[in-house]
C-alpha cells in the first residue's frame, strides 16, 4: 500500500513538474470593452458644460407671410436670465437658477431629472421626476453653441396654415 501511494505521489509531482516548466503562450491583453451607456460625441459636448439661455425667440407665419418675430427672452425676468441648465455625463438633469435667484427662498435647482440624445442624437429628451417627457429637436450643438428648434403647424378649416417656430440658444459656461 505504501508503495502505491508513493508511486502516486511520484506521478503527481512528475505532472506538476512537467507542467509548470511548460512555455507559456504570450496572451495579448484585452482591448477594453466601450461600456454600452457610454456617450456620444453630441452628448459629451452637452454634458462639458452648463448652458445659460441667451436669446429664445417665437416666429408666427400665417400663409405665405414672411411673419413676426418675437424675442420671449427679452419678456424674461433678469433673475430668470441668469439660469443653467446642466446636463450632466451620468444622464442626470437640472436647472440651477444661477447667481441671481427669483425668489430669496427658492432652491437653488429648481428641476431636475435625466436626459437622453434621441433619434441619432438629432433630439433632447428630458424625462422629469414626475414622469412627464420633453423632447426637443437639436439645431446646432458645438463646443459653446446650444441651439433648439422647434417648429409647428396647424392648418385651419379654411386652409390656412400657420407656423410657429420657437428657437432657443444657449450658451456654454
Amino acid at each position: 500500500m505504501k508503495k502505491i501511494r508513493k508511486s502516486i505521489w511520484l506521478w503527481a509531482f512528475s505532472c506538476l513538474l512537467f507542467t509548470a516548466c511548460q512555455d507559456e503562450e504570450e496572451v495579448p491583453p484585452p482591448t477594453p470593452a466601450t461600456p454600452s451607456n457610454a456617450l456620444s460625441a453630441k452628448a459629451q459636448l452637452l454634458s462639458a458644460k452648463k448652458w445659460r439661455m441667451i436669446a429664445n425667440t417665437q416666429t408666427v407665419k400665417l400663409g405665405t407671410s414672411t411673419g413676426i418675430t418675437t424675442s420671449l427672452f427679452d419678456l424674461y425676468p433678469d433673475c430668470a436670465k441668469d439660469n443653467l441648465e446642466v446636463f450632466a455625463p451620468n444622464k442626470s438633469y437640472s436647472m440651477d437658477e444661477g447667481a441671481t435667484k427669483c425668489e430669496a427662498n427658492a432652491p437653488q435647482v429648481q428641476s431636475a431629472g435625466t436626459w437622453d440624445l434621441v433619434e441619432n442624437d438629432t433630439k433632447l429628451k428630458n424625462i422629469y421626476p414626475d414622469g412627464s417627457v420633453l423632447l426637443t429637436p437639436i439645431k446646432e450643438l458645438t463646443a459653446n453653441t446650444l441651439k433648439f428648434q422647434k417648429i409647428e403647424t396647424t392648418t385651419y378649416p379654411n386652409g390656412t396654415i400657420e407656423t410657429i417656430t420657437t428657437e432657443s440658444t444657449y450658451q456654454g459656461q
